[in-house]
């Protein structure tokens, strides 16, 4: 509990108590920055979120939301409310149990309302609200009106309503602020000794995987000799098959010049076949002649000169020896 503020009506020109840490949610009347408690001995990144809860008898609506938004984590750690801006607020927010409020969805304005804001300031006065709506978070505000504003999602200048407002910082585990100025570096010296050992760990895991990948390249290598391998028997078989291909078109060729000689036998078998057919009409021939000879010869009453008979004799046998 960083902030708690409760607020009767009618207690108007209360001045807002600083820097006093407040002990009792329901009737503390005081606020403190982060940075100021156990001496200083917190930082930003301790608080993880801020929590913030408001009722007022004016509405009854209630407001009860946490947020870890960077910038609110800052202004509760050290109060200075620079940089302030509704984007900040509208969004990364949770409603909690019993939140009916509009803010801090509907912020639309965030900027102090004192010209130079200071860190005593906090999270009081103005830090943000819903001008279209007129619905405020206000604690003390207008302070040249003698902080008559204390609002709740609601906007009222003056005192008629019991208003109650609470801060709370949720802390994470403590960073160390000694370092090395510390006269006792026993948490530096397990800190460091910690992250000697993740880096151990580290080392042994990228050890393991410089294994893995050793075996995968080996798992490579090995598979890019079987890839060789078989590119070999493809390759051999290629050759087979062309050498299969060379005797095919051989006997291709082979089977032409077979074709052709049965041509040309068969060619020569014809001419043979004529030869024997013009011998046969030459026989008759001749043989028509010997029998038209004789018988002349038979009407002529065999006369003729021995060497006529001698001459057609040589003839006929010169003609049949042919045959």
């Amino acid at each position: 509990l960083t902030l708690a503020y409760k607020r009767t009506a009618g207690d108007d020109f209360l001045p807002l108590v600083f820097d006093t840490i407040p002990t009792d949610p329901a009737a503390g009347f005081s606020h403190v920055n982060v940075n100021t408690i156990d001496a200083g001995g917190y930082s930003l990144f301790d608080i993880t979120d801020v929590r913030f809860y408001c009722t007022s008898s004016r509405t009854n609506r209630v407001m009860n939301f946490k947020t870890s938004n960077d910038f609110v984590r800052s202004l509760a750690f050290n109060g200075d409310q620079t940089g302030n801006a509704p984007s900040e607020w509208t969004t990364g927010f949770t409603a909690l149990t019993g939140h009916d409020a509009s803010l801090p969805g509907t912020t639309s304005n965030s900027n102090p309302t004192v010209p130079v804001p200071v860190p005593s300031l906090g999270l009081t006065e103005l830090p943000f609200r819903d001008s279209v709506q007129n619905r405020f978070w206000a604690i003390g505000a207008d302070a040249a009106q003698g902080g008559l504003r204390w609002e709740c999602d609601d906007f009222f200048i003056g005192g008629d309503a019991n208003t109650v407002h609470q801060v709370y910082v949720r802390m994470g585990t403590p960073v160390p602020q000694c370092l090395a100025t510390c006269s006792d570096l026993a948490e530096l010296d397990a800190s460091v000794t910690q992250q000697g050992t993740d880096l151990d760990a580290v080392e042994a895991t990228v050890t393991q995987q410089g294994n893995d990948l050793d075996a995968v390249e080996a798992t490579i290598t090995q598979q890019g000799s079987y890839l060789g391998a078989i590119n070999a028997t493809v390759t051999q078989q290629g050759n087979d098959l062309g050498v299969v291909q060379q005797q095919a078109v051989d006997l291709a060729i082979l089977e032409s010049t077979v074709d052709q000689l049965n041509t040309t036998v068969l060619q020569q078998a014809g001419d043979l076949a004529s030869l024997e057919s013009t011998v046969d009409q030459l026989n008759t021939t001749v043989q028509a002649l010997l029998d038209a000879l004789d018988a002349y010869k038979s009407k002529s009453g065999g006369s003729g000169s021995k060497s006529t008979k001698k001459g057609w004799g040589r003839r006929h046998r010169r003609l049949m020896s042919r045959q």
